[in-house]
């Protein structure tokens, strides 16, 4: 493992949280996950052999919690996670050797990571391509430079290096204020893309507190020269962004007074805060013009090009006094809303269409048919629990008039179903979820074990040991959610009552007995022992989405807009494995309880 710790006083260019998540996303199912975690524990049977090949080594679950700890935030050309990238790589092809498969997907994961890296820096620094980001790397640790006709003093003379990259990181952080509510922090356009067109319209060069960001990592802001004659003529390029903030915001808002006002008191904020900065490193400058005193003179409201007069109606929108100073571009030229119809149109067909958040899931028929039948039936519906009986018709419910016998043949037919129908069931260990649970683990590791014996497969990557404890600890995640929730939200009213008659029964039998010990633990029941596969079908009917929705994250909601959530393609890929194992299961069931039921 490659060491590259983050030094001492260095100053963090980019966010942990960001470097965590673009390692995360190098981890790609068309390499085979063949870097995700360390060898040794992937493959334990090789690990003398590795180890003695390739005592140095790395993957992307280290580098990830190298990110997080903060050793490549420092880094602005991300050199040290490029040379742990590398080392994978190498590390891979020296291992398994230069003509094998493996050796073609580590060369394809490297061309595809090192894009992949490039591609954030050039985003974090706003379009310009890494060998740029060098150069100001270089200049910035070169002591000396940035004399300039336009410097004067010692100040002028030391400002590289005494304004250094971390305090100018810190002095657009501090710019951000928790009054403005983000106002001033993302791009308008993008916040609200139908007025994309009139916010470009008026405003051509955007300018937001994020751009900043990005700015000041590159090292925009402290090029010299970075002091003037006055405070407020130094840090000049940092003051025009803010400037460029400040008057979108009132052009674009110009009929609005709230923003108007909010906008100058950001403009006086901000250069306050850049006064602070060139007085404390350069001293020599107090006394002189305040960048806070000048530009706030010069930025007049009647200097601002207004919006052109609104209609009546989009005056009383943008003056009603309900607004709230949480989004600046809505509250410009808001127009009434118009009136909602709902038009109603015979022989509609609705269609699904599936969702990232909302995956699908083909039910086999027998389960359907029961699941429908248990909702038609909840209000008069026992539950079902180990030991208890049930008529094999609840358990197995007949197609119904799907399919229409033939006259002769209709009596006998129905006889001989209604007689079926009514048959007593006893519901032993074999029908309940943990066996269940139990059965399917077991056909998993069998199947694994009968692939990886094969000696007639070409892919390597296929049937990994990594994948078959995928799928175990899915399995371990299902049974532990299913006992929480089960008397939660899978139970109909009545099933619920049974439910909670039964625990009160069992709660005396241990009091009578005096079992203490038992009764400390009667909430952490195992209903996974004690109910029907039936409830566990229904559970996975929607473990699916419920995992997804777990995952997601909601967008924060502006104005009136409607709340959206959004997942990352990391953990969609996760859900999809999720939803496969749940299909899967499904599939199981219906054998499994079938071969019990009719044997």
């Amino acid at each position: 493992m490659s060491q590259n710790s983050n030094a001492v006083g260095s100053p963090s260019l980019y966010p942990e949280e960001e470097l965590v998540t673009l390692v995360r996303s190098l981890d790609r199912e068309s390499d085979h996950h063949l870097f995700s975690e360390d060898v040794i524990q992937t493959y334990p049977q090789f690990k003398e052999a590795y180890l003695a090949m390739c005592p140095e080594r790395c993957d992307l679950a280290t580098a990830a919690e190298k990110a997080a700890a903060g050793a490549y935030s420092s880094d602005i050309t991300l050199e040290t996670l490029k040379r742990d990238i590398k080392l994978m790589v190498d590390n891979c092809i020296r291992f398994n050797g230069e003509g094998t498969p493996y050796a073609a997907t580590a060369r394809q994961f490297e061309k595809f990571a090192f894009k992949k890296v490039d591609d954030y820096i050039s985003k974090k620094a706003g379009g310009k391509r890494a060998s740029t980001m060098r150069l100001h790397a270089s200049r910035q640790d070169t002591p000396g430079e940035g004399s300039s006709s336009g410097t004067t003093g010692r100040a002028g003379r030391h400002a590289p290096k005494e304004f250094t990259m971390k305090e100018a990181v810190e002095l657009v952080k501090g710019l951000v204020r928790r009054e403005d509510n983000g106002a001033f922090e993302t791009d308008v356009a993008e916040a609200y893309p139908s007025l994309r067109e009139s916010y470009q319209a008026l405003c051509p060069t955007p300018m937001n507190l994020n751009m900043m960001k990005q700015r000041v990592v590159e090292g925009y802001y402290t090029q010299p020269p970075l002091f003037g004659k006055t405070i407020a003529s130094s840090l000049v390029a940092l003051r025009d962004d803010i400037e460029l903030i400040v008057h979108n915001c009132i052009r674009f808002n110009s009929k609005v007074e709230t923003w108007v006002q909010l906008a100058l008191s950001f403009q006086r904020f901000a250069h306050h805060r850049v006064d602070e900065y060139v007085v404390r490193h350069a001293p020599q400058l107090r006394g002189t013009t305040t960048g806070a005193s000048h530009y706030v003179a010069v930025a007049a409201p009647k200097d601002i090009t207004p919006l052109p007069t609104p209609t009546t109606s989009e005056a009383t929108a943008a003056t009603t006094p309900s607004l709230t100073p949480s989004v600046a571009a809505p509250a410009v030229g808001a127009k009434k809303r118009a009136r909602e119809t709902v038009q109603v149109v015979a022989d509609t067909v609705v269609s699904v269409s599936p969702t990232p958040l909302q995956p699908t899931l083909e039910v086999p028929p027998v389960l359907r048919r029961r699941v429908v039948r248990d909702h038609l039936q909840r209000d008069s519906l026992p539950v079902r629990l180990l030991g208890g009986e049930v008529t094999r018709g609840q358990l197995l419910p007949a197609e119904g008039s799907e399919t229409k016998p033939e006259e002769g043949e209709a009596d006998d037919k129905k006889k001989a179903q209604a007689h079926a129908s009514e048959e007593l069931v006893h519901i032993t260990a074999e029908l309940t979820v943990e066996s269940l649970l139990h059965a399917f683990e077991e056909s998993v590791k069998r199947f694994f074990h009968a692939q990886r014996t094969r000696q007639d497969f070409n892919d390597p990557f296929q049937f990994s040991v990594k994948e078959e404890e995928t799928y175990l600890r899915i399995l371990k995640v299902m049974r532990e959610q299913f006992n929480i929730l089960f008397p939660q939200i899978l139970l109909y009213p009545v099933e619920l009552a049974d439910i909670g008659e039964w625990t009160a029964r069992r709660a005396m039998k241990r009091i009578k007995k005096d079992d203490k010990t038992e009764s400390q633990s009667s909430d952490d029941t195992r209903w996974s022992e004690t109910v029907h596969i039936c409830y566990f079908v229904r559970f996975l009917l929607h473990f699916p989405q419920l995992a997804a929705l777990a995952c997601a994250s909601k967008n924060t909601s502006q104005g009136r807009q409607a709340v959206s959530l959004t997942i990352s393609k990391n953990v969609l890929e996760v859900v999809q494995q999720v939803t496969r194992v749940a299909q899967e299961l499904l599939n199981f069931t219906a054998d499994y309880e079938q071969r019990l039921l009719l044997s």
